[in-house]
């Protein structure tokens, strides 16, 4: 992997790389864009792309990554209270919103990201089942929950 900050101004420039990449993917799809692309959009060089990640395969891991992180980091206040019908339904109604918000483009972020890339790169894809296994637990969690409370 890349080169990890140890500097503020290191790691605004990283990620500013990694959510100009994150965004142009989310926009265009994993094969539509290059290096280039994500250069401009980040107002960085290719010196500074290859002093944070490797190479573009690298940068895509990364993307999955953070794209895993951010979705799971807005969404563990709500799965952890999925415990209830009422849980559950609040949980769905913020996934609705958030769709709704980005006006359905894109789909779901880990969803798109897991179709374009888990039948080419080994590493993505055990980034897949990592993600989707920090997703699961607390779904299974709470609804053991409403089970142990004959709510289920």
């Amino acid at each position: 992997m890349g080169h990890t900050p140890t500097t503020a101004r290191g790691r605004a420039t990283r990620k500013r790389i990694l959510d100009a990449a994150a965004d142009l993917i989310q926009r265009r799809g994993v094969a539509a864009v290059t290096l280039d692309d994500v250069e401009r959009a980040a107002g960085a060089g290719r010196s500074q792309l290859y002093h944070y990640f490797d190479d573009r395969d690298d940068l895509i891991r990364s993307v999955v990554h953070s794209t895993v992180d951010t979705v799971l980091a807005a969404q563990e206040p709500l799965l952890l209270k999925v415990d209830s019908l009422a849980g559950i339904d609040r949980w769905f109604d913020a996934i609705v919103a958030n769709g709704t918000r980005q006006d359905a483009v894109g789909g779901c972020a880990i969803g798109s990201l897991a179709s374009q890339l888990s039948g080419r790169d080994d590493l993505a894809r055990q980034a897949f089942v990592d993600a989707f296994a920090r997703w699961e637990a607390p779904l299974i969690a709470g609804l053991q929950r409403m089970q142990a409370l004959t709510e289920l």
